[in-house]
């Protein structure tokens, strides 16, 4: 159970049980700029939602209370949650940019540079102290 309050940060995916006045900020998830009420109405098959964000009995991790209190029920934590889900799918193999494939290409020529240079100045050493004939 989670008491929320104006301000605050909820910190998980929670079920409306109690609410008075809630009006949340879902500009994290949604990037809508107006502030929804929440209730604890659950949405009828009649009347459901098109997508998770728009039921009237949900706040998500991440989002904020502009007003009003509540209390819920958390249903999902971390990486289960809904941000954590959003999260989890951007997370991928990241493209390689021109700036890299730059960094790649002068650290081999300077790789490329000590392969010679090394022995050159080894074997010139010796050959200059006239250890080597």
């Amino acid at each position: 159970m989670v008491y929320l309050a104006a301000g605050d940060m909820i910190p998980a995916d929670m079920r409306i049980v109690e609410a008075k006045d809630l009006f949340i900020s879902q500009s994290s998830l949604t990037g809508e700029s107006d502030a929804i009420e929440k209730t604890t109405v659950i949405i009828s098959d009649a009347h459901r939602a098109k997508n998770i964000t728009e039921c009237n009995n949900l706040c998500f991790m991440g989002s904020t209370v502009i007003s009003g209190s509540a209390t819920g029920v958390v249903f999902a934590t971390g990486k289960s949650s809904y941000l954590g889900t959003i999260a989890k799918s951007i997370v991928g193999v990241r493209a390689q940019t021109s700036f890299d494939k730059g960094i790649n290409k002068v650290s081999l020529l300077l790789i490329r540079f000590m392969l010679v240079m090394v022995p050159f100045v080894f074997f010139s050493q010796r050959f200059y102290q006239g250890r080597l004939v």
